[in-house]
């Protein structure tokens, strides 16, 4: 974009300019025990700053290592996780053909890392060890699957599914795989598990319903 193109001399070639935009989106910690009088943080750093694109993603459970999107490696979003001061950014996915990817939980024993992606079209949901290596596909249906949770115990995932027809719904299955159960019957998206493993928290509507 923008480019242009000067004339070639006797003693020269001729040499193209051009001007290509970089969307900078970054990621900021912010020191709660920092905020003044008036409710104003005075601390506020880059964290694992770069100069594409970062999307937010979780702290794992004992708060040493956080997960999170970032197109610096590639065209696309990739898992990244990095120190809880943002030291130490190491990536952990290399699909290169997604089309939008979503950092969600940590298991309780923070040795895994669930993500759902859309590869080829595709939205699914993923786990891969906090250490990086071969991520597993949980699903493979052709619905929409995603914004997946751990139950308190580590036993089960708890999901956003569209399986059982255009409604959104919530769906658990075994952590290590298996067979689905569908838990809401109305609707419901975005659910979160009480630490005592009791109850599902959710919305009633997916936001991706009209």
């Amino acid at each position: 974009r923008h480019f242009s193109m000067s004339r070639a001399g006797a003693d020269r070639p001729a040499r193209l300019a051009f001007h290509t935009p970089i969307e900078q989106i970054s990621l900021r910690r912010v020191d709660l025990d920092s905020a003044d009088g008036d409710g104003t943080f005075q601390s506020i750093s880059p964290f694992a700053p770069a100069t594409r694109r970062d999307a937010p993603g979780r702290f794992s459970p004992d708060g040493s290592k956080v997960a999170f999107t970032s197109t610096r490696g590639s065209p696309d979003y990739e898992l990244w996780v990095a120190d809880s001061d943002g030291r130490n950014a190491r990536q952990l996915t290399s699909f290169r053909s997604n089309r939008v990817m979503v950092a969600q939980t940590w298991s309780p024993d923070g040795r895994w890392i669930l993500f759902e992606t859309a590869v080829d079209g595709n939205n699914d949901i993923y786990v891969i060890s906090s250490q990086g290596g071969t991520p597993r596909r949980l699903t493979a249906g052709p619905a929409i699957e995603g914004l997946p949770d751990w139950s308190s115990d580590g036993q089960w995932i708890y999901y956003l599914s569209i399986a059982s027809g255009t409604a959104a719904n919530i769906w658990r299955m075994p952590a290590h795989g298996g067979p689905a159960e569908q838990i809401t019957k109305d609707g419901g998206s975005e659910p979160q598990l009480s630490p005592d493993g009791r109850y599902i928290y959710y919305l009633d509507q997916s936001p991706m319903e009209p």
